[in-house]
Order: structure tokens, then sequence, then C-alpha cells
């Protein structure tokens, strides 16, 4: 795949997300970013937008390792869409 986004960092990932299980269930409106090193060309991190106040970026601290930082912006968030 052009971004080498592989099943083995898929799986590291995921191993960092046991004990959080945000992964386990995605909604529609969630969002996944996905920002690669422009020099190795390696996913160095990957985002869970879930709302404005809450995300969760998964960030690259070995060559096999991934570890998380869930973020959470306090306030009331509404969400808007334009489906009927």
């Amino acid at each position: 795949d052009q971004y080498n986004l592989g099943q083995t960092a898929l799986r590291h990932i995921l191993s960092a997300d046991e004990s959080l299980l945000a992964l386990e269930t995605l909604h529609p409106g969630q969002i996944l970013y996905f920002r690669y090193d422009k020099n190795t060309q390696l996913l160095k991190e990957m985002e869970l937008y879930k709302h404005a106040g809450h995300r969760i970026i998964y960030r690259r601290i070995a060559d096999n390792a991934f570890d998380y930082k869930t973020i959470i912006r306090e306030g009331e968030w509404q969400v808007f869409s334009n489906m009927r």
C-alpha cells in the first residue's frame, strides 16, 4: 500500500487501545486521521476524532509500539447534521 499502513502498524495501534477500547466500535461522524513521517513514510500517528471535545491520538513510540493520549475539552457540544 502506498502509505505503508499495513496490518502490523494497525495491530500495534489496536494493542495500545486494549485498555481503552475506543476503536472497538466506530460510529458515523467519527473520523480517523493518519499522519506519516515524511522521511520514513511510516505511520507516525493516528487520531480518532470522536467530536470537538473528545479526541484520541495514537503515537508511535518505537518501531513496534504505539501509545495513546486522550484529549477531552470540557464544555457542551452539539452535533449538527444535514442528514434527514
